[in-house]
């Protein structure tokens, strides 16, 4: 037998309205949901907050904003690209400088001409480049710095290179000697002493306390391409201010001129 159903047990379907007046409330506080005939009320809880008003903050520091991206500054600042490519050019300018001259250097008893202090110097502009160039694929900067041109840095590398080759074609076959005893206030005398076919050249530096010879003191000729320094045929005599250079040849092979004069004043 089928239960009884009263009107009681029937399931309500009211209005939006006639929930607001069961419940003694006002319709606006009333949410209905999608499904239809069904009520929920609102709660306080659903109320949407106030939103907080906007404040500009400010970056945080050691960090740098370039539009959606950032940039991890580091405490201490790095050198920018422009600097490594102006101390290039300086470098070259030097290397130029120093590798047209006849100048040398002696560094613990070696004799190191000035067109190898050249090559060395133009290997540090390239050194220099390279790190400019690292740095400049990754600084966002970069493009905005002023540098050097680039014929500024190309000329004078390109004077040191000639004459680091025109030093290295005058240094074949030759052979430098420092000589013995040594002057007043620490001068020393050296020699740079070559040959080429029948023909053999000498000149001698005075080198004082810097460990630097800028240029020769005096310079000789020698018959048959013989090296007197190196054979040991010469005298060197010091007086308070200055040395004395004789160098001893043979009537078949003289040396000419035969004294020289060494002075680091």
């Amino acid at each position: 037998a089928k239960r009884a159903c009263g009107p009681a047990t029937k399931r309500a379907t009211w209005s939006g309205r006639e929930t607001a007046q069961f419940l003694g409330t006002s319709s606006a506080t009333i949410f209905v949901a999608a499904r239809p005939h069904v009520v929920r009320p609102f709660s306080p809880l659903h109320r949407r907050q106030p939103a907080a008003p906007l404040t500009a903050t400010p970056p945080p520091q050691g960090r740098r904003f370039y539009g959606m991206q950032t940039e991890e500054r580091a405490p201490g600042r790095a050198a920018a690209p422009s600097t490594y490519r102006w101390a290039a050019v300086g470098c070259a300018v030097l290397a130029g400088a120093i590798g047209w001259t006849d100048a040398l250097a002696v560094v613990g008893g070696q004799v190191i001409a000035a067109w190898k202090v050249g090559g060395a110097l133009l290997l540090a502009c390239l050194a220099l480049v390279t790190a400019a160039s690292a740095l400049s694929r990754r600084s966002p900067l970069a493009g905005e710095e002023v540098g050097p041109r680039r014929w500024m840095l190309v000329a004078p590398a390109a004077a040191a290179g000639l004459g680091m080759a025109w030093g290295v074609v005058g240094d074949l076959g030759a052979e430098y000697h420092v000589l013995e005893p040594t002057g007043p206030g620490g001068c020393r005398a050296v020699v740079r002493e070559a040959s080429f076919l029948l023909a053999g050249s000498g000149e001698v530096f005075a080198v004082g306390t810097g460990g630097v010879g800028w240029k020769p003191m005096g310079s000789w000729t020698a018959d048959d391409g013989i090296r007197p320094i190196a054979d040991g045929s010469y005298e060197l005599k010091w007086s308070p201010k200055e040395g004395t250079l004789l160098i001893h040849g043979s009537n078949a092979n003289p040396v000419w001129p035969a004294l020289h004069g060494v002075s680091c004043g």
